[in-house]
């Protein structure tokens, strides 16, 4: 599942409205997403 933050006030944070900005959010969302289902392949967190 790929996570799209959508709003045409934000071509940075979100997809722009019409697809043309970086999606920031939505990147870090998943990169967030893989880190914790990755968590427990032996990694210490505090």
């Amino acid at each position: 599942m790929r996570y799209l933050e959508h709003t045409a006030k934000d071509s940075y944070w979100a997809d722009g409205g019409n697809g043309s900005g970086l999606n920031r959010l939505g990147v870090i969302l998943m990169e967030v997403r893989s880190h914790l289902r990755n968590a427990g392949d032996g990694e210490n967190y505090p």
